[in-house]
């Protein structure tokens, strides 16, 4: 994973030293495509800001390019886990459940299973509540990790 530092470096080195893509890898220690697509950025935001006819301080778009990324996850639509498809969780594990006593361990369901049952039946959950929700009720069902 790059650390915000070593992409301001790849910059910094690019624009003040004037080296090239591949002095630029070799010294940071990272491939020549990531040193390639930092620059790409860079100039592809200059450019822009430069069409739109703004004042280029150089030293603040590097500031903004290295950042840390800002997500906006305000808008996201929340996915409420209802009694409706906890009922249906619980049924698909008290299945496994039976299936089991009976002996047919490769008939059960897995998690994934489970959600894509949900869906089938137009439930609104994602595969993280499931999982999450298949984990909390482990206490109840104990092979709930086997799945």
């Amino acid at each position: 994973m790059m650390i915000l530092k070593q992409k301001q470096e790849i910059l910094l080195m690019y624009l003040r030293e004037g080296k090239s893509q591949r002095e630029i890898a070799n010294q940071a220690g990272v491939d020549r495509k990531t040193a390639r697509k930092y620059i790409h950025a860079y100039e592809q935001r200059l450019t822009e800001l430069e069409g739109m006819n703004a004042s280029v301080d150089r030293g603040e778009l590097i500031q903004e390019l290295v950042e840390a990324p800002k997500y906006c996850s305000g808008a996201r639509q929340k996915r409420v886990l209802t009694e409706e498809i906890e009922e249906k969780i619980i049924h698909y594990l008290q299945e496994n459940k039976e299936k089991r006593a009976r002996g047919l361990h490769k008939q059960q369901k897995k998690i994934m299973d489970i959600y894509e049952a949900l869906i089938k039946e137009e439930m609104n959950v994602s595969y993280s509540t499931v999982l999450r929700t298949v984990r909390q009720l482990g206490g109840f069902f104990h092979d709930y990790h086997k799945l």
